[in-house]
């Protein structure tokens, strides 16, 4: 749960994780290790005009999961450009 709160915290607001989801919709008490990153979250999204937290089935959520797991090993974004056509002559 720490590493989805920290993905959330990065700006992903769908995840598999349902209690990280509940805790941000204040529909469940953070465990105590993750009360001020919920926190931070809550005072983050009221920057915003409007924001969802959506709860969605880790099957279908590849980018979510892969950007969780790399939240605690570095923090930078990676960009995944398609190669340029080639045509060949």
């Amino acid at each position: 749960m720490f590493q989805e709160l920290q993905a959330i915290l990065k700006g992903l607001v769908a995840s598999d994780s349902l209690r990280a989801i509940n805790c941000n919709t204040k529909k469940e008490k953070p465990p105590w290790f993750c009360e001020d990153m919920v926190a931070e979250i809550q005072w983050r999204a009221q920057g915003f005009n409007a924001v969802e937290f959506k709860h969605t089935v880790r099957e279908t959520n590849r980018a979510a999961d892969y950007l969780a797991g790399q939240s605690g090993v570095v923090d930078i974004c990676n960009f995944f450009v398609n190669p340029l056509m080639i045509n060949s002559l």
